[in-house]
């Protein structure tokens, strides 16, 4: 990197700017900065390594604009690098004008364009629960030969659903060539105060919107009219309480009209 280069990375991500596992799997609640620090280690070896050919992918390309490639700019802006880099608008193509190497960006609905995409070298996947797992099998494919670095895909996303191919793929059977990390508003340093208000409001819709996007934790199905709406485990359930089997349980429903048990 370049002398004037200063980077300021969440001490939640900092030990994965040299982690080389095949997958580097960050998930969490909203606001944790999982983004930003895929396009700050996407960056930072760019600039400091040869012969590179990043890929980003979002499963529908009109999408990567205002997410992926809007990152990118900032990351590279807030680095003073934005001199060393020629930016292609319309294709959402940056090249590194010391090394030649390249970040490309590219849907999955647009077949040919990542046809044409040879020699990638590593791969960011943002919004990774938007691909289905044949999809992830394509790009995983991707990555292949050998390459002057280690190859790596970053998957960034929020766990919307426990029953999601990625907890089964990366958590309940996790490879051994693969790092996670849970991360929530929390760890985010550089979070404003306001933004944390506003992600309270969000949660506070639903208790699996809390789930999700406050505490960063696998999205449960939804019950629309759920019968013990006010249930909590935390508040609810003792684990001290003693079982006295001589001692008399009273258990009670209320019979209402709709939900009823």
């Amino acid at each position: 990197m370049t002398e004037q280069a200063t980077i300021s990375v969440n001490d939640a991500f900092y030990p994965l700017l040299t982690d080389e596992n095949r997958y580097e799997v960050l998930f969490g609640g909203s606001g944790s900065g999982k983004s930003v620090f895929a396009s700050q280690k996407i960056v930072i070896r760019t600039v400091g390594e040869e012969k590179h050919r990043f890929l980003c992918i979002r499963k529908v390309a009109n999408t990567l604009r205002s997410s992926v490639y809007q990152i990118l700019i900032d990351c590279i802006t807030d680095l003073g690098l934005r001199s060393e880099f020629e930016i292609n608008k319309t294709e959402m193509r940056f090249t590194h004008i010391p090394t030649g190497n390249e970040i490309l960006l590219a849907g999955l609905d647009d077949v040919e364009k990542l046809k044409s995409i040879a020699g990638v070298t590593s791969i960011w996947i943002e919004e990774a629960t938007e691909l289905l797992e044949g999809d992830f099998d394509q790009v995983d494919l991707r990555l292949r030969g050998e390459t002057a670095n280690y190859k790596q895909i970053i998957l960034t996303f929020n766990p919307i659903d426990e029953n999601h191919w990625l907890k089964k793929r990366f958590f309940d059977n996790k490879p051994e060539n693969c790092t996670t990390l849970k991360t929530t508003f929390k760890d985010n340093h550089f979070i404003d105060d306001e933004y944390r208000i506003v992600l309270e409001q969000k949660a506070s819709v639903s208790p699996n919107l809390y789930r999700i996007y406050y505490l960063g934790e696998w999205g449960k199905e939804d019950v629309k009219r759920p019968y013990c709406y006010n249930f909590n485990k935390d508040k609810h359930v003792s684990t001290t309480a003693i079982y006295n089997p001589q001692r008399q349980i009273i258990f009670s429903l209320d019979f209402n009209v709709e939900p009823f048990v």
